[in-house]
């Protein structure tokens, strides 16, 4: 048996910064009970089909693997969503309960879809998959996903993949067919329970949708059992193994790879609602079978589909909008708090007026930094509080705790979100431009609103530097909409202008507008920042640095 890597190796991670003190101490959270350590935390088990106390095993660490992309195309939406949701998720646990989470994440680099379109464009599989998985990788960085801790490719377990299927083999849980190795269900059925995920499915459906006569060629002795190693074909990749050339089968890679890492036990497990069944159903019977026990996983949280028109998005169906058409009209910004407005188990179908509203929601709460960060700095306003003043912070603090209480139940983000809105929409009550509003409380409202977004991966409004702030040690000044709004229109008008000039068509109104965008970049140089703008892929790019004083 393999010994796993966190036998091998302490577990020791930096506590997250902590950025909020809530009148619940989070240390009492941690109970000892029976079956692990309580954090306090209630989620939507789909191994029970309800909503349960998230228990780890160790005190304040969470052993997490996260299926990922099988990388034979580019990722849609829907891939985005997923991402987004359980990255969510992770910088909940990390920076608001201060559970110490270590995750594995696995990329498919070798399957029957990667040959498939490999063969299609004339280029060899790893080729096709090392192309889609430097996208996909780049794509979750523009999205704001933290990336995993540990990153594991197929094609590199090939070893730990065949010693796992021995493991398998030597319980009796296999058997030889046609075209390589199949997991015998019916044998495994004898002592274990296969289908805890969807127990009625597998009864009435096969892994791999097999007809009758396709499994009668295959040898395979049930309906339900699915391919460990396949055999090798003719100008396929393929590795060396005791039952000849093949390659692995879908399911045994994500069982021997999070066995690999983190050993016979595992906290939590995660992936889109599609992998269900069979995959995670065949994860489960693969592991169990391999380590001899009886529970390989204590949970598994599914995120609920993207669809569009009714149909859930999918590569195969050709249905979905890509990550990089999506970037192309609205931030990672607006996409995350469309995340953030619907459950992630839930499934929503997608359309554009739904993300208008996203990025309408977004641009309240910029407002309201903004509005905020401008009385701080200009220091205008009251120190002495008063009667709203104190009706304001309360609710500041109900909205601090209404965000935890509904964080705590199983990441019910669209709650928290509203709770925040209500107190946006206070604050604009509370604010009234004929009086003064308190200083303090106005930026205890705006810190937890800022401190909150930024822990759940929103950029929002930096604060505004005051002229007294500016100094060479100085952080970079960042005004996202302002900047972007400017950067875009130079860039759109100095390429429309280079155009016109091209095609010697209406000279004197493009020499012009050349003139105004020269202009405003001398503008800009004059500022407080100096605005360093230079030319890159057609587009006008800029570097911000504070001016000496």
């Amino acid at each position: 048996m393999m010994l796993p890597i966190l036998a091998r190796r302490a577990m020791r991670f930096p506590r997250p910064f902590a950025t909020f003190v809530f009148k619940r101490p989070l240390s009492s959270c941690v109970i000892k009970h029976k079956e692990g350590f309580d954090t306090g935390i209630f989620v939507s088990n789909s191994l029970t089909k309800s909503k349960v106390p998230l228990l780890t095993m160790k005190p304040n660490i969470l052993t997490w693997y996260q299926c990922g992309p099988t990388v034979y195309d580019s990722a849609h939406l829907g891939h985005g969503a997923t991402y987004v949701r359980f990255d969510i998720i992770r910088r909940l646990m990390e920076n608001h309960f201060k559970i110490r989470v270590l995750m594995a994440q696995n990329v498919t680099d070798v399957d029957d879809k990667i040959i498939a379109r490999a063969a299609e464009r004339g280029t060899d599989a790893l080729t096709l998959a090392r192309k889609y998985e430097k996208e996909f990788q780049e794509e979750m960085l523009q999205l704001n996903v933290l990336p995993p801790h540990i990153h594991l490719r197929v094609t590199e377990h090939i070893d730990e993949i065949i010693s796992f299927i021995q493991g398998i083999e030597a319980q009796s849980h296999l058997y030889e067919g046609m075209d390589g190795l199949y997991f015998d269900t019916q044998a495994f059925g004898r002592t274990h329970t296969y289908g805890k995920l969807q127990p009625n499915r597998q009864k009435h459906t096969n892994g791999m949708g097999y007809t009758s006569h396709e499994m009668a060629a295959k040898q395979k002795k049930h309906e339900a059992d699915f391919a460990l190693w396949k055999n090798a074909k003719p100008g396929e990749l393929s590795w060396s193994s005791p039952w000849g050339e093949g390659r692995p089968g879908w399911h045994i890679e994500c069982s021997a790879m999070a066995g690999h890492v983190f050993g016979n036990k595992l906290d939590l497990h995660t992936g889109g609602q599609d992998l269900v069944f069979p995959h995670h159903e065949n994860e489960i019977a693969q592991s169990e079978s391999h380590f001899c026990t009886q529970e390989w996983c204590n949970y598994f949280l599914h995120s609920g589909h993207v669809m569009f028109k009714d149909v859930k998005m999918s590569k195969s169906l050709k249905n979905g909008m890509s990550i990089k058409q999506l970037l192309d009209t609205h931030t990672p910004s607006e996409f995350r708090m469309l995340c953030l407005t619907t459950q992630y188990n839930r499934s929503f179908n997608f359309d554009k007026e739904l993300l208008d509203r996203a990025a309408n929601q977004l641009k309240t709460l910029n407002n309201f930094l903004h509005m905020c960060d401008e009385l701080v700095s200009k220091e205008e306003g009251r120190i002495k509080l008063e009667t709203q003043d104190f009706e304001y912070i309360n609710n500041i603090q109900n909205t601090m705790e209404a965000c935890d209480k509904a964080f705590r139940d199983d990441f019910d983000t669209p709650v928290a979100m509203r709770h925040i809105n209500k107190l946006i929409a206070f604050w604009h009550h509370y604010f009234q431009p004929t009086k003064q509003v308190n200083i303090q409380a106005t930026k205890m409202g705006a810190d937890f609103v800022r401190n909150t977004m930024k822990m759940l991966g929103v950029k929002v409004t930096e604060k505004s530097l005051s002229t007294g702030d500016m100094n060479l040690n100085a952080s970079p000044l960042i005004q996202d909409e302002i900047l972007d709004a400017l950067i875009t229109y130079r860039s759109t008008v100095r390429n429309a202008a280079i155009e016109n000039v091209k095609q010697e068509t209406t000279k004197a109104l493009a020499k012009q507008l050349l003139t105004d965008c020269d202009a405003l970049r001398e503008k800009l140089s004059n500022e407080p920042c100096v605005f360093m703008f230079y030319i890159e892929s057609n587009m006008s790019m800029i570097q911000i640095r504070l001016r000496s004083t």
